[in-house]
């Protein structure tokens, strides 16, 4: 495929492509990136997996390991709930999308984010927004010095009680530092 990097998703023999979802996640990704690109590898006339473009990225699992400016938490944040209030804009129903830190794709250069949306009819992945930011922001490093205001705090504690929990909040918190 040239020197793009593509993450692999093996389909079921059954698996019906949903490609509403895929057209519209492909046409659209000039005007905005929060998904992967998604092609469909066929042998035979039959579909066996999904390969999604993650060319320059690496998973969010990874991008955790490192140690994070506050900057670039709050990137990476403002990213993340950016795509993912987009997913109606995509009539993308957030069971099809991975929401899991190793399903999820971040450019560490400008901290753009990418979805992974399995654009196959009756699939539902597992994982749920609330757990997806808790064990997101619970398993993130990052530097705060001194005196300093900080968002990941501030994140902190917004993912420790789901009945608080909501990406406007986190927005807001933001916001106000």
């Amino acid at each position: 495929k040239g020197t793009n990097v593509y993450a692999e998703f093996p389909l079921a023999e059954n698996a019906e492509i949903d490609r509403n979802s895929m057209m519209m996640i492909n046409v659209n990704r000039q005007k905005n990136h929060c998904f992967a690109g998604i092609q469909v590898e066929e042998n035979n006339g039959v579909n066996e997996k999904l390969l999604f473009d993650v060319t320059s990225m690496i998973t969010m699992q990874e991008y955790l390991r490192e140690y994070l400016s506050q900057e670039e938490f709050k990137q990476m944040i403002s990213h993340l709930i950016d795509g993912i209030e987009s997913f109606d804009e995509y009539m993308i129903d957030v069971r099809q999308v991975g929401l899991q830190l190793d399903n999820v794709y971040i450019n560490r250069l400008n901290h753009r984010v990418s979805f992974l949306c399995f654009a196959v009819k009756n699939l539902e992945q597992s994982g749920d927004i609330y757990t997806f930011f808790h064990d997101l922001v619970t398993q993130c490093r990052v530097n705060v010095t001194v005196h300093e205001t900080s968002y990941w705090h501030c994140v902190l504690n917004i993912v420790q009680d789901p009945s608080g929990f909501s990406l406007q909040n986190m927005r807001d918190a933001m916001a106000s530092l």
